[in-house]
């Protein structure tokens, strides 16, 4: 599990650098759900705050990954959860500016 959560988070931090140089065209790959909002180049409701959980995710993953299930669990998220909230961050340009400007304090 320790393997897949590393992969996840290297890919997703790759996809999100990836579509802020990409304009924010939407090329995930990922079927819509149907959830998903449009990518509008302003954070959607409730963005900043989704964007500042999955910053915090990432830093603690990678400044402690054997705890990275451990993190997960108590932020209240799944791996499969913190991966759509990755990809809804890659999707939305002002979101993926935001995360990596938070990455990057």
């Amino acid at each position: 599990m320790k393997n897949v959560l590393k992969t996840t988070v290297v890919f997703t931090c790759a996809l999100t650098l990836g579509a802020c140089s990409s304009g924010g065209s939407s090329g995930s790959g990922r079927a819509d759900s149907g959830t998903r909002a449009e990518p509008s180049g302003t954070l959607s409701r409730g963005g900043s705050s989704r964007v500042a959980k999955a910053a915090e995710i990432a830093k603690a993953v990678d400044a402690n990954p054997g705890r990275a299930d451990e993190i997960l669990r108590e932020h209240g998220m799944t791996l499969e959860q913190y991966d759509d909230l990755m990809y809804d961050i890659a999707a939305d340009p002002a979101m993926s500016a935001e995360f990596e400007a938070r990455m990057s304090r």
